[in-house]
């Protein structure tokens, strides 16, 4: 059998099983089996395939056409550029956070703006010895829910921070998060407990983000098959209305936002007027906005601590 047929049959299989994406998958599945890249793959398309690939291909088809998540038979999927390790015990980064990975990188950027812009005036050397300083020293970040660690290692590997915490309550999502910042060789503060808990009443955070959970419960039961049997419930139980996690969020974040601090919360699409109401409600924000995934829906929603 040559690759080329490999692959068709690949796409075949895929499509019965009404797998999204079914020619995308099967063909990262056959580089995965073969240990081919795209562009090698292509070459070899009317080679015949050795028996042993045949046999990981097929396997590797049969649990993706049982609709195990593609990430999770790779063992890895990518965010910000970055690779990040996944299974059952966390959620797959999704692109559309991204955006607000992005979003943070920004504020980041704009917060040390004004500290760039008091040096200008040095000379070389001494502006080389502060932007290091600057570097070194950073500012404070806290990722609530950080479940994979796919912000708080994003962050830390494209920010200049001094510090990242990160706080889950499953332990096991914390093994999993500690491993990517290893890999991505970031040194990240991880705590276990729920939210704020393991936050001390007197730490501040100059950037907090979220990704909490917002499905409302009663559709848990209607997601893609790929998250609802394969990814922690917990992780995606946003409560009955999907809010719950904001209502406690819009409690707490003032208690550990800086001076000037700003703060960045996913949000499932249609919920974002929900969630400014309730941070409107506790009125201690200012500059409440919404920014939009690539596909239009609202995504993020930031704001800042009122001076």
């Amino acid at each position: 059998m040559t690759y080329r047929e490999l692959r068709n049959k690949g796409v075949e299989m895929l499509e019965a099983a009404d797998v999204p994406d079914a020619d995308y998958d099967a063909g990262v599945l056959l580089c995965e089996a073969s240990g081919l890249d795209q562009a090698a793959l292509f070459m070899r398309l009317s080679a015949e395939a050795e028996e042993g690939l045949a046999v990981r291909y097929m396997e590797m088809l049969r649990d993706r056409a049982g609709r195990k998540p593609l990430q999770h038979i790779l063992g890895t999927a990518w965010f910000m550029g970055l690779p990040f390790l996944v299974c059952r015990d966390v959620l797959c980064p999704r692109q559309d956070t991204e955006v607000l990975a992005e979003a943070a990188l920004a504020e980041a950027e704009s917060q040390r703006k004004p500290y760039m812009e008091q040096t200008a005036y040095m000379g070389q050397m001494a502006y080389m010895e502060q932007t290091a300083y600057m570097e070194q020293t950073g500012k404070k970040v806290l990722d609530l829910c950080t479940g994979s660690g796919c912000l708080a290692v994003s962050l830390a590997v494209l920010g200049r921070f001094d510090t990242v915490v990160a706080t889950d309550l499953s332990e096991a999502a914390l093994a999993v998060a500690r491993k990517n910042a290893a890999a991505n060789g970031r040194v990240i503060d991880f705590r276990q407990g729920d939210l704020f808990t393991p936050v001390g009443d007197d730490e501040l955070f100059d950037i907090i983000v979220c990704n909490p959970p917002y499905i409302p419960s009663g559709e848990l039961k209607d997601l893609m098959p790929e998250v609802r049997d394969h990814e922690p419930a917990a992780a995606l139980d946003g409560g009955n209305d999907g809010l719950a996690f904001y209502r406690r969020l819009a409690l707490g974040l003032w208690r550990h936002l800086a001076p000037g601090g700003a703060f960045f919360l996913e949000c499932g699409a249609g919920q974002s007027g929900e969630v400014i109401g309730l941070l409107m409600e506790e009125g201690r924000y200012e500059g409440l906005h919404v920014t939009r995934d690539l596909a239009g829906h609202d995504r993020v929603v930031s704001g800042r601590l009122k001076p």
